[in-house]
């Protein structure tokens, strides 16, 4: 028994020196309030680039095309060729002719802005913001 004694002795006296300098290192938490500056802000904004396609007005007939080639290529029909261009032989198509092409409306260009705003952490609470 005097055994167990001695143990439970040297755990008490460890426990005994362990817990004030544990207590100093937490610090007083009434000192610590309110005196951190806030984080500061961050802004990032990401902008895509504006993309422009190109879309002929009039395009040259090469050897080998066909009106349903050309229709295909452009987005139209070969009815739409045929009445814009004033053809007469659907099959007679000769190398070096330029046919005039519609407007293309599916063809646009955009451009994409996203900003993100964070708002930092202050003494009084947190806040955010997202904007875009």
């Amino acid at each position: 028994m005097s055994a167990v004694k001695g143990v439970r002795l040297v755990v008490i006296a460890a426990c005994s020196t362990a817990l004030p300098v544990v207590a100093a290192a937490c610090g007083d938490e009434s000192e610590g309030r309110g005196t951190l500056p806030p984080i500061v802000t961050t802004t990032t904004t990401t902008t895509a680039p504006s993309t422009t396609t190109t879309y002929p007005e009039v395009y040259e007939v090469q050897p080998g095309d066909t009106l349903g080639k050309i229709a295909f290529m452009f987005g139209t029909t070969i009815e739409v060729l045929v009445q814009l261009n004033r053809i007469r032989d659907r099959n007679d198509l000769k190398s070096g002719t330029k046919l005039k092409l519609p407007p293309n409306p599916a063809l646009t260009s955009t451009t994409a802005v996203l900003t993100t705003t964070t708002v930092a952490v202050g003494a009084t609470g947190a806040s955010s913001s997202l904007s875009g």
